[in-house]
């Protein structure tokens, strides 16, 4: 918690303070959910109120004075371990202000706290944000101390939190209740799933009360040393074997093989397991010359059945990534029975690549009815259907994707003729009062105000998830228009994911720090709206954003890039904290931008592929055998999942904030790069 009375002592600064504020809080920290997981092929929502906007006096910034200064005393007190102090503040003082349900909460997690207290708070709906807080302390601390019976008293049913689930079935385990956590930690277990550090514990636990064997732990080792991503399971999981006496031959063979497995042959025949293995992972990584040694592996270690079909579909998982001379006889007879859903995927990208409308149109059929619905799919399936000269069907489902807001949907608008569709729904300001109306009508406003009046950041995205939580659509609209106009962008941000609501365009792109973006693109020669697009893709619009891999800030640069270009581009910069300065972050990040600009002739498919996955990988996604690809290829075959949807929104989101900004004729995909052959 901040703690600065200085506020409280000066009511007229504090008041310019928050009517010039400009907050931007961390979403790699805040309680909210993952990035980049929204929705843009939603239709329009009417503007339908469900209920009149509010209105109250304007809100009075002095009404809470005394209480103010007392919670901050309580801050004081619990914070020097004054408990019974705190417990006499509350009790005495902060009666009706609003966040003494703060202070309610920090005493329930003090040492010796009343377990019927902790709960009913959890119970209770007060406060959801704080009641899961509250029992994530309460299971993480439970467990911590082998109270398992603790644990499943916070938490009668299974957590929704990945991160506790693990904790609370090995609370379940230790407490006679196996079944369950056996079968769910095998299942992830055996099957190579990454496993976060509860699912470890629980892995742990059952492996030393022999409810999973070495059995289990070699699937594991077997199921991740094919992969090409997996290394560090595998080791992990062999590590956990050490000791294992019929194992340990099968692992040294392995590790001896891992960078070679080309080498199989030299594995006695007495080694079954561990050349199969090895010949797996061949056929990962080497398929071609695994499928030509087949037969002979084959006759030599007598594989079984699952063998050989696990070896066949990794062969194929490995050919479906390339592109020439491939063996599709053999691909295209096994895929069938041996395939899955992401397999079949990958098949219908091949076949797109190749302009083989036959095997796309078939393999299209082998994809769930849901995955149908997807628009690149639906799109795909048109080009299909029209290649093989069915065009009414073809042109009847261009036409109504072309009534979609997405990329594809946009595509198909330009097969058809039609008019991008925006759908926006467009939010009106809410005046003083109707905002004084809102902060009477939702608690979680009322605190988010009085964490505002503190300079309390962290109070401030707690009460913000709480407040999108209790508000109504409608309501979550006009309040974060509201906020935004405040200057709180990245929360308002928030609202459209929150709720799903997808069409309020103003609110999930916004335009900020516009004099520094409009400054740069000016100086470098850079597209303002693919800046935007670009930045809103990387970090949703938060200067503090920090990525797992260590990228900082609005343009979510790497350190090590920012030294290079910093150096090329003689711009200032020292060291990595200075990337979450927007000054120096959008400077950096256009500049870099700029580069792969004129490295790919202005093409942002290929830029926005480079900036995300590297320059080097968008050259080699391109066509290398002669033939001229469109774009729409191109896209689809981008191999990593990220990459493929990132190039997809960046592009899209360039369009939306040309219709935000303003720009004359908007455009979706420039002919140059309609005409570029990829």
């Amino acid at each position: 918690m901040l703690k600065q009375k200085n506020y409280v002592k000066n009511i007229v600064f504090v008041i310019a303070a928050i009517v010039q504020s400009a907050i931007l809080s961390s979403c790699a920290k805040a309680d909210i959910p993952p990035s980049f997981e929204e929705d843009t092929a939603k239709l329009d929502v009417p503007v339908l109120l469900s209920e009149p906007i509010p209105e109250a006096e304007v809100y009075d910034y002095t009404r809470f004075e005394k209480q103010r200064e007392a919670y901050l005393n309580a801050l004081d007190a619990y914070s020097a371990g004054k408990y019974a102090e705190v417990e006499s503040i509350l009790v005495n003082d902060l009666s009706d202000y609003p966040l003494a349900v703060n202070i309610e909460y920090l005493m329930l997690k003090r040492p010796g706290a009343d377990m019927n207290q902790i709960r009913k708070f959890i119970n209770s709906g007060q406060h959801d944000v704080l009641s899961a807080r509250l029992k994530s302390y309460y299971i993480q601390k439970f467990d911590n101390n082998a109270d398992y019976k603790g644990v499943l008293s916070v938490s009668p049913s299974i957590p929704q939190s990945e991160d506790l689930k693990c904790l609370w079935l090995k609370a379940q385990y230790k407490t006679g209740n196996r079944h369950n956590a056996v079968a769910f930690l095998k299942n992830k277990f055996t099957h190579a799933e990454p496993l976060n550090a509860g699912c470890m514990g629980l892995a742990s636990v059952l492996v030393a009360t022999g409810a999973m064997t070495e059995a289990d732990i070699y699937s594991r080792v077997y199921e991740a040393y094919w992969t090409r991503n997996k290394q560090g399971i595998y080791q992990t999981a062999a590590r956990m074997l050490h000791k294992s006496k019929a194992y340990s031959e099968p692992l040294k063979l392995m590790s001896k093989y891992y960078a070679n497995p080309a080498g199989y042959a030299a594995i006695p025949v007495t080694q079954k397991t561990a050349a199969t293995a090895v010949f797996r992972r061949y056929g990962r990584v080497e398929p071609r010359g695994a499928l030509k040694d087949f037969q002979s592996f084959i006759s030599k270690y007598h594989p079984s059945e699952k063998d050989i079909r696990d070896i066949k579909k990794a062969i194929i998982i490995s050919l479906l990534f390339e592109r020439d001379d491939l063996p599709m006889d053999f691909i295209d007879s096994e895929l069938p029975s041996l395939g899955n859903e992401d397999m079949f995927k990958q098949r219908i990208r091949l076949a797109i690549w190749n302009r083989d409308y036959i095997a796309l149109n078939k393999y299209l059929n082998r994809l769930p009815a849901e995955t149908l619905k997807e628009d690149n799919y639906r799109y795909w399936r048109a080009v299909a259907l029209e290649n093989l000269g069915r065009e009414e069907e073809a042109r009847a489902i261009m036409k109504e994707l072309a009534g979609v807001r997405s990329f594809y949907g946009y595509l198909a608008a330009d097969k058809v003729g039609a008019p991008y569709v925006i759908n926006e729904v467009a939010v009106p300001s809410v005046n003083i009062r109707q905002r004084a109306g809102f902060i009477e009508k939702y608690p979680a406003y009322l605190r988010f105000t009085e964490y505002e009046f503190l300079g309390d950041r962290k109070g401030l995205r707690t009460e913000w998830k709480e407040l999108m939580n209790q508000a109504t659509v409608d309501d979550a609209r006009y309040i974060a228009k509201t906020e935004a106009e405040r200057g709180y962008y990245d929360l308002a941000l928030w609202e459209s994911i929150y709720k799903k609501d997808w069409d309020v365009l103003s609110l999930r792109f916004p335009v900020t720090y516009r004099e520094i973006y409009s400054t740069q693109s000016d100086a470098q020669k850079v597209s303002l709206t693919f800046m935007y697009g670009i930045t809103r893709q990387e970090s949703m619009m938060n200067p503090k954003a920090k990525s797992p891999v260590g990228a900082m800030g609005l343009m979510q640069i790497m350190p090590e890039t920012a030294k290079i270009v910093s150096r090329k581009h003689g711009v200032g910069y020292s060291k990595p904290v200075d990337l979450l300065k927007p000054e120096v972050n959008v400077v950096l990040g256009t500049a870099y931008l700029k580069d792969l600009l004129s490295d790919f002739g202005g093409n942002r498919i290929f830029t926005s592929a480079g900036y995300n996955a590297g320059p080097r990988r968008a050259v080699r996604w391109q066509s290398s055998d002669g033939v001229c690809r469109d774009l729409a290829t191109y896209v689809e075959n981008i191999p990593f999942n990220e990459t493929r949807n990132y190039v997809q929104k960046v592009v899209l989101y360039d369009y939306m904030y040309q219709h935000l900004l303003g720009v004359q004729n908007p455009v979706f995909i420039y002919d140059s790069e309609k005409e570029n052959c990829y």
